[in-house]
């Protein structure tokens, strides 16, 4: 009895396309185009190696238990934040120009912290 590889070499083969057209329509999902681009390019290239680091590292959706965390880290730096600002004002800056103040209020909105004096930048 005769060993042939080519049986395995063939399912091997017709699995990886069928990874990569599975992994075309579910990596794009409510994710930016170019996290979506760079995930697709490493499944395309090398798909059962991408489908495994896609599915340990590319969800897009933190685990609840995390959200719930953040949450409520949000809230405590919040309420510290306004804290800081009836204690004491002056911490907080003040910014006259007013492409400073959009990248403040910018800088403010996505990290969640405002300008404060005392520093360099």
């Amino acid at each position: 009895m005769e060993f042939s590889i080519a049986p395995f070499l063939t399912g091997f083969f017709i699995f990886e396309w069928v990874v990569r057209i599975i992994m075309l329509f579910t990596v794009p999902r409510r994710r930016k185009p170019s996290s979506a681009n760079a995930w697709l390019l490493l499944v395309i290239l090398t798909p059962t190696l991408g489908a495994v680091l896609f599915y340990m590292f590319g969800h897009p959706k933190l685990p609840k238990t995390r959200r719930v965390s953040q949450r409520q880290v949000d809230i405590m730096t919040q309420k510290e934040l306004e804290e800081l600002n009836h204690s004491n004002s002056k911490l907080f800056a003040s910014l006259d120009n007013d492409s400073h103040k959009s990248l403040a209020r910018l800088a403010t909105v996505l990290g969640g912290m405002p300008p404060m004096t005392g520093n360099d930048i």
